[in-house]
């Protein structure tokens, strides 16, 4: 049994008819209403285990190396890291413009009060919850091929997908200065989610 596909083939067995895909799904119950951030407040987000490598690694990645990019063009915008047990790695970012909440009891809250997520996964496997969370809250994404190819998602519709440090940057930029094309991928991320 596999949350993707993506995983079932990474297995390769011969005897496909024993495999089986059951994906995994997301606990909203303790969601609030729909409630978007401000388009004025320009807060990225970032959702995980923080204890967790790839999570730690594509966080670093935000943090160090596309997160600079952004507030170059757009001096004002901040970056919330929402996610339980942070190593000390992910703690020492906390600042100015950088939030680091550690382990909350209710994450949503802290996923409402942001414009855009932005999940640079350069590693892990299966289904990104995160993604999932995000998309449900009407939070419009820009990830990473690996982080949405169990999802099924079409890029440039409920989400956004690039590679490079610079490609992610510029598609986090064109959420946040375009409040109205933001509206309009989250909308379907959320009709997305709930449909699937």
């Amino acid at each position: 049994i596999y949350v993707s596909s993506v995983d079932a083939r990474a297995v390769g067995t011969d005897d496909m008819a024993r495999v089986h895909v059951v994906p995994n799904g997301i606990f909203h119950a303790d969601a609030p209403p729909l409630a978007r951030a401000s388009a004025s407040n320009k807060v990225i987000g970032f959702l995980g285990d923080m204890s967790y490598e790839p999570n730690i690694s594509a966080a670093l990645r935000l943090a160090e190396r596309i997160f600079p990019r952004i507030r170059s063009r757009l001096g004002d915008a901040t970056l919330l890291i929402i996610g339980r047990d942070p190593v000390p790695s992910i703690r020492r970012l906390d600042g100015a413009a950088i939030s680091v909440t550690g382990t909350v009891e209710n994450i949503w809250p802290y996923v409402a009060s942001t414009n855009i997520f932005v999940l640079p996964m350069f590693e892990g496997a299966g289904l990104q919850n995160k993604i999932l969370e995000a998309m449900f809250a009407g939070v419009p994404v820009v990830t990473t091929s690996i982080a949405a190819a169990s999802l099924g998602a079409t890029s440039g519709e409920q989400l956004l997908v690039a590679e490079s440090d610079e490609e992610i940057a510029a598609q986090a930029i064109k959420l946040l200065c375009e409040p109205a094309y933001a509206n309009r991928m989250a909308e379907e991320a959320r009709i997305f989610v709930m449909r699937e």
